[in-house]
């Protein structure tokens, strides 16, 4: 099983944070993962719901995904129920984290956890391309988020 836990302090209150990622529609602007994110049957985001979301980059991967966890400025969480397109995982889920460091500072983190499938073939695929790969997006993500609130200030 895989993991990716990374986090970065921003400027800017839990609510506002949060107002900003949970919006599905601006999800492909600070998200450097992801080419779109929308909710199935649903015009909001929340607990219970399906989003379909198709991954940035090459090659594409689409899947839907089910809202496990919604605690306003606090913490969201999904996890993969139906590959669609050139999904490898077995199983993931993603989480999005908010702590109240002090009255403008948020502690942001986004951890991903996933199993690939084939054994020692797929640990090693794992190490060598997916695991960096994966990381990278998330950094330039946060990155993407930190500056976003830096010039909204």
């Amino acid at each position: 099983m895989g993991r990716i836990k990374e986090s970065i302090e921003i400027t800017a209150p839990p609510q506002r944070i949060w107002d900003y990622v949970q919006d599905y529609r601006r999800r492909a602007e600070w998200d450097a993962t992801v080419a779109r994110f929308e909710p199935v049957g649903a015009d909001r985001v929340d607990k219970g719901v399906t989003v379909r979301i198709k991954s940035a980059g090459f090659p594409s991967v689409e899947y839907e995904a089910l809202y496990v966890s919604y605690e306003p400025y606090t913490v969201s969480a999904v996890k993969l129920t139906r590959p669609i397109k050139n999904v490898l995982f077995r199983s993931a889920a993603g989480s999005w984290r908010y702590r109240e460091l002090d009255s403008h500072r948020t502690l942001f983190t986004m951890t991903f956890d996933y199993d690939l499938p084939w054994g020692i073939v797929g640990e090693v695929f794992d190490r060598l391309f997916l695991l960096p790969a994966m990381r990278a997006g998330i950094r330039r993500s946060l990155g993407n988020l930190q500056r976003h609130f830096r010039y909204e200030s």
